[in-house]
């Protein structure tokens, strides 16, 4: 069973059923979201193991008491029989992935594997080493070509999807045991702690790539590699979290806190407020 919603602020598919095309693959899903949605509730998958890649933006997530937080780029795995959530906060604007795989006790014919290596397989994503780590390079563009399958009908796109899946999740393994996620350079470092201490100043990119002496195009991609978002999203996103605690903690009206940080009106303050939190500023009062 497939479902959609194609607004314009939130586009969205959820796949169930999957396991009829790939033994195995109980559900997969992706949205595209302007602007940010409630929050996830707690919840977990019985068998299944979720499988998340964040491809564009930033997500808090909660798990065994844990609180991760992601950037995009980032592959984010919960094991079988976990509870998790958003700790009560949205789910961001942003680019999602997300399949849940019964990797305890698997279907025969695991992800299209004979039985042996098929039990294998699902053992060793039982066993990754690290919940959070950088995504192999082509993950986005894999995925894309997978959900069209699954969207599909056809002997030749169910057995297409399920090479795709097994390649995915093959090169999973493999990047759960590389290295640690590097972390930013110092010059991006030395940008993030400028944009954080000056956070109520005009933030043009202009400026802050001729302080880290690279050309405008340069920062952008530097940033948007090693931070998961781009420089003005960053920048906004910063103001936001700084206004909100201003929000809770004074009395200043929301019009003083909309022009300490840049934004030219309240109502231009609101509605960026409502797109990154879901809230309006005065739910924060």
């Amino acid at each position: 069973m497939v479902k959609y919603n194609n607004d314009q602020e939130k586009r969205r598919v959820d796949l169930h059923d999957c396991h009829r095309t790939v033994p195995g693959l109980r559900q997969f899903g992706y949205y595209n979201y302007k602007r940010a949605d409630a929050p996830l509730l707690a919840h977990e998958h019985g068998d299944c193991m979720e499988i998340c890649f964040l491809a564009r933006g930033s997500q808090c997530y909660q798990v065994g008491g844990e609180v991760y937080d992601l950037r995009g780029g980032d592959v984010y795995i919960v094991f079988p029989g976990e509870e998790h959530d958003t700790l009560g906060r949205p789910q961001e604007r942003g680019i999602l992935f997300w399949m849940c795989i019964q990797t305890r006790r698997p279907p025969k014919h695991f992800l299209g594997l004979q039985q042996k290596p098929g039990r294998e397989l699902a053992a060793e994503l039982n066993q990754l080493p690290r919940r959070i780590f950088p995504a192999p390079t082509g993950t986005k563009p894999l995925l894309e070509e997978l959900l069209a399958c699954l969207c599909n009908e056809g002997l030749l796109k169910q057995q297409r999807a399920s090479m795709l899946l097994l390649r995915y999740v093959l090169s999973l393994v493999d990047a759960s045991h590389a290295n640690a996620a590097i972390e930013p350079s110092q010059v991006i470092q030395d940008s993030v702690g400028y944009i954080q201490r000056n956070v109520q100043e005009l933030l043009r990119v202009s400026e802050l790539a001729e302080q880290a002496d690279l050309s405008i195009s340069q920062f952008k991609l530097r940033f948007r590699r090693e931070v998961g978002l781009s420089p003005y999203e960053f920048v906004l996103r910063k103001k936001i979290e700084a206004a909100a605690h201003d929000l809770a903690d004074s009395s200043d009206s929301i019009t003083e806190i909309a022009l300490r940080y840049g934004f030219p009106s309240s109502q231009h303050f609101s509605t960026m407020f409502k797109r990154f939190t879901g809230k309006r500023p005065s739910d924060c009062r």
